[in-house]
């Protein structure tokens, strides 16, 4: 019975809230991270700092998504965040208000705008008064 509770529970939860983004580094793995906000600025914002790298971090996880790929006009990302780890390798997640890009793939965003809301206003402030509308 508590299997049966535990497998429903899940499945609600990955209905409601969308399927996470997997594949960045943990913690204390990454050295960088490049914020790119093209609809605001040509500016790339280059993080370091263990903070503001967790920070960065931290927003990609709250990235849920629909299980299919979207078909026909999916737009540009408004942000891309391109992370660099200890040993070199780069991993970049994008989105626009209702599209994530990731992995050769493009998915549906069950939170629509959150992701960009948040990057922008957390690497960008100076700059986000005038594009937020909502």
């Amino acid at each position: 019975m508590f299997t049966v509770m535990a497998v429903v529970s899940v499945g609600l939860y990955l209905m409601l809230e969308g399927f996470p983004v997997f594949g960045i580094p943990g913690k204390g793995k990454l050295v960088k991270a490049e914020i790119m906000a093209p609809r605001l600025t040509e500016e790339t914002v280059v993080v370091t700092d263990e903070e503001y790298l967790e920070y960065s971090r931290n927003i990609v996880s709250y990235l849920g998504t629909a299980t299919r790929e979207i078909e026909g006009e999916i737009g540009e990302p408004y942000v891309t965040i391109r992370y660099t780890d200890k040993k070199g390798n780069t991993y970049e997640v994008a989105a626009n208000e209702n599209v994530l890009f990731y992995n050769g793939e493009t998915k549906r965003l069950k939170k629509p705008a959150m992701f960009v809301v948040i990057a922008e206003g957390l690497f960008f402030p100076e700059l986000t008064q005038y594009v937020i509308t909502q």
